[in-house]
């Protein structure tokens, strides 16, 4: 996404972009379940649920989450939901496998620092024993003071009211006499749905408290009946999004709205992250950050009432410093002062010093910081290192190469980083850590080249989900700043690698890799093998309208090449859908389809290989419903068919989706409406699908008939989407002269036009151009090679395949255009 769409994307959102949370949602089970959507909260509840009978991701983090679920379950048994009547045999066992989880080791081990876990905890494990009985008494945490909670009640009691930050987790205290201590006001409180659905049921009911009670309700549609754990929160994420584009030079357009937004935020006592909590330093510092990023800088003194003898923390009577936090106060004040001058502030000189000796002592040894915001010490290293660098002056400069050793040690094979398998997010935290800290004129050395270019590759080609890492109650995601990560990471990458001034491959040398870094299928005589299946293809596409006879014999070469596990009907049904695939392009391509009937055409198509009933509608027949119904029938004797038939309606919707994006694209560009062309990055993101791979992948998989791909689908994705990466970057390589002449959008042409503002002449911007995604193409493959080295699947076939079709497809685009 092009930075300028996601900052007008997140400023239009007064909600924000949070993922749902099970402990919140279960929260809305147990206390209000007159809530519109209370059937699907429980059915969210009963999806989420894994294997081992626990929600949530592991370490420590599941226990909150799980505990609130089981509760919420167990609620739903003994009140006796009539809405769901016909799912209490599917809560029952999945509340008897939560509450097995929980007492076969569920509650032991150290817990995170996620909010109140300290009173929700107790309040759970309390409300749990007393709805399962003697049978399933949990014990307490070993580390929680059993008596916490109530001395808490106690203390707000004594004081006569509850701390903002404490009534966003209102609904652990559970009972009636704090929560008369909560005033009534318009809406949520503490910011929580779960705090606003207890204050609720504590107080009477919605009949008796319609204000809050039309608050919760608001937000439970909005967010579709599942609901954050907190919200809302677009003040927060506005903050972080254009910080993370603004610190690493993405062009975000004019700043006199965006400054003006920032001010807002900004109060006599600092800045909100989220309306209805108090301010705090994290939000106020990068509130500050960004005003003098925007060239508007203002005195930092508002940062006084954070301020702590060694550190500053995040609000008033915090338990838990927060490195991250420290960060951002650090660059605002070195911001201030590099406006201003060195030592004409000296509050800000000492603080600065301050905060600086404070970050440097709490790192770890190996490098890292962990923060209470956030479950990945990526974050927390992105927030910290590029600080201390910049401001940190001498005192940080071992801190800083620590964590930068420990960095550049951390990166998975795939290109990716994550304390898991890696993510988007933890991958972008790296790059942008990294680049921050070593960006000069003379650019990257050649480790970090190769180290930020097989993350830009991966960031290209994952599909993975992106886990929910950020702390709260539970873990929770904020999906727009995830793509500001992501999107400032690919910008800083194609700075820093992709259109810097260097040596670079020719277009054929790139091509020519796919065999230096894929390495070749097994081989043997497949001309005559190729020549049967051209034979074959061609006599049924002569038979059916529209299919484009002259991309027969390469392409034949090709599968055949390509698929050495597979017999000569298999491969004639690929060349078969294939061929249909080329014939729905060209039909969408040529066809001067409008997007309506575009969308028509593709809803028969699903329909057809989903087996469901073809919807009415558009043309009275269509030439390519036939020969798809043929190639489903062919299909559906071979025993995976069944099992994958979601899997491959599934990946034959991409194609469809991304090929009508594509028309609104080429229709914006012969119009001229630059601003609505994507960017490279979502060019390929899209272009990756367009291409069939999505559809070919899944019936090399359906036509191996190896059953263990069921199992590891997740990971032969993510191997077949980088294949279609290299196909994608490969094909616009060869086509992009012809497709020129088209006005079809391609990455070369892409480049050339953000070339177009440079000194040099057209001839000069299209052979950087053409150099800019060679080096795209060699990043690339190097990552195909290092995923398809692991094989997932028992025969190793899949894996094989997959390889197999991207090299031979790659390679073949280095000799012909096969749709010439």
């Amino acid at each position: 996404m092009k930075p300028e769409q996601l900052l007008r994307d997140v400023f239009a959102d007064p909600w924000g972009s949070l993922s749902p949370s099970v402990y919140e949602t279960a929260r809305l089970v147990s206390l209000a379940p007159w809530l519109e959507g209370h059937r699907h909260r429980i059915e969210f509840l009963l999806g989420r649920q894994d294997a081992s009978g626990r929600w949530g991701p592991l370490g420590g983090f599941e226990l909150v989450p799980t505990l609130s679920a089981v509760e919420a379950l167990l609620v739903v048994l003994r009140r006796g939901d009539q809405e769901a009547a016909d799912l209490r045999e599917h809560v029952d066992a999945a509340a008897e496998a939560g509450l097995c989880s929980l007492a076969c080791g569920g509650m032991d081990g150290p817990l995170p620092d996620t909010a109140a876990h300290e009173l929700i905890v107790p309040g759970l494990v309390e409300s749990i024993n007393r709805l399962a009985g003697p049978a399933h008494n949990l014990p307490l945490p070993t580390e929680l003071p059993p008596d916490l909670r109530e001395h808490l009640r106690h203390r707000v009691g004594a004081a006569g009211a509850v701390p903002g930050k404490l009534q966003h987790s209102l609904e652990a205290f559970g009972d009636e006499r704090t929560a008369l201590l909560v005033p009534d006001a318009p809406g949520l409180v503490g910011s929580s749905p779960a705090a606003t659905a207890a204050w609720v049921h504590l107080r009477g009911g919605p009949t008796r408290c319609p204000g809050r009670s039309r608050a919760l309700a608001a937000v439970v549609r909005h967010h579709h009946a599942l609901v954050p754990s907190v919200t809302p929160t677009a003040p927060f994420e506005r903050l972080w999004v254009l910080t993370m584009l603004l610190t690493t030079g993405c062009a975000v357009g004019d700043f006199t709205g965006l400054r003006e937004q920032v001010r807002r935020l900004l109060g006599p006592e600092g800045a909100h992250g989220v309306h209805g909590l108090p301010p705090d330093a994290d939000d106020t510092s990068t509130a500050l950050h960004l005003l003098g990023l925007m060239g508007e800088v203002q005195e930092p003194a508002v940062l006084r009432r954070f301020e702590a003898p060694t550190h500053f923390a995040c609000y008033i009577g915090e338990d838990t410093a927060s490195p991250t936090a420290n960060a951002h106060v650090l660059e605002a004040l070195g911001l201030y002062q590099q406006h201003t001058g060195a030592g004409l502030h000296p509050w800000t000189d000492e603080a600065m010093a301050k905060v600086a000796t404070w970050l440097c002592r709490v790192q770890a040894e190996d490098g890292t910081w962990s923060d209470k915001w956030h479950s990945s010490p990526f974050y927390a290293l992105y927030c910290c290192a590029p600080a201390l660098h910049t401001y940190g002056g001498p005192v940080a400069r071992a801190a800083v190469e620590r964590a930068l050793q420990w960095l550049r040690s951390h990166q998975h094979a795939d290109g990716s980083f994550g304390i898991d398998a890696g993510s988007r997010e933890e991958t972008s935290y790296a790059v942008l850590a990294l680049a921050r800290c070593i960006e000069t004129a003379d650019g990257p050395g050649e480790a970090d080249q190769e180290l930020l270019g097989l993350a830009r590759a991966f960031l290209l080609g994952t599909m993975r989900p992106d886990p929910a890492l950020w702390q709260d109650k539970d873990l929770y995601t904020p999906r727009a700043v995830v793509q500001a990560a992501v999107t400032a990471a690919l910008e800083v990458t194609d700075r820093l690698l992709i259109t810097a001034p260097g040596p670079v491959l020719s277009v054929n040398d790139a091509l020519a890799t796919a065999g230096d870094h894929l390495g070749r299928p097994p081989g043997g005589p497949v001309a005559a093998l190729a020549a049967q299946v051209s034979r074959v293809t061609r006599s049924w596409a002569e038979g059916h309208k529209g299919m484009p006879l002259g991309a027969i014999p390469s392409l034949s070469a090709v599968v055949t090449r390509a698929n050495p596990d597979l017999a000569r009907p298999e491969l004639e049904l690929i060349m078969r859908a294939l061929m249909w695939i080329y014939a729905m392009d060209d039909l969408f391509d040529t066809g001067g389809l409008a997007a309506p009937e575009a969308r028509q055409h593709c809803e028969r198509y699903l329909a057809v290989l989903a087996g469901d009933e073809i919807p009415a509608g558009g043309r009275s027949y269509d030439a390519l419903v036939p020969p798809l119904k043929g190639i489903v029938t062919d299909l559906s004797v071979y025993p995976l068919f069944l099992r994958l038939r979601p899997y491959l309606v599934e990946h034959f919707g991409m194609v469809m989706a991304s090929m009508q994006r594509e028309i609104t694209w080429k229709s914006a560009l012969w119009q001229g409406e630059h601003a609505a062309i994507p960017g490279f990055a979502e060019n390929i993101a899209n272009a990756r699908l367009s291409i069939g791979g999505p559809a070919y992948y899944a019936l090399a998989l359906i036509l191996l008939d190896d059953p263990s791909v069921e199992r590891v689908l997740p990971q032969l994705g993510e191997l077949a989407m980088q294949g279609n990466v290299c196909i994608r970057l490969a094909n616009d390589l060869a086509t992009h002269r012809r497709e020129r002449e088209e006005g079809v959008i391609n990455a070369v042409r892409l480049r050339q036009v953000a070339a177009t503002s440079s000194d040099l002449d057209s001839h000069q911007t299209l052979a950087e151009a053409e150099a800019q995604v060679a080096r795209e193409l060699r990043w690339a493959m190097t990552r195909l090679g290092t995923l398809a080295t692991t094989q997932h699947t028992d025969t190793g076939r899949p894996e094989r395949a997959l390889l197999g079709i991207a090299h031979a497809t790659c390679a073949q685009y280095g000799r012909v255009d096969f749709r010439v």
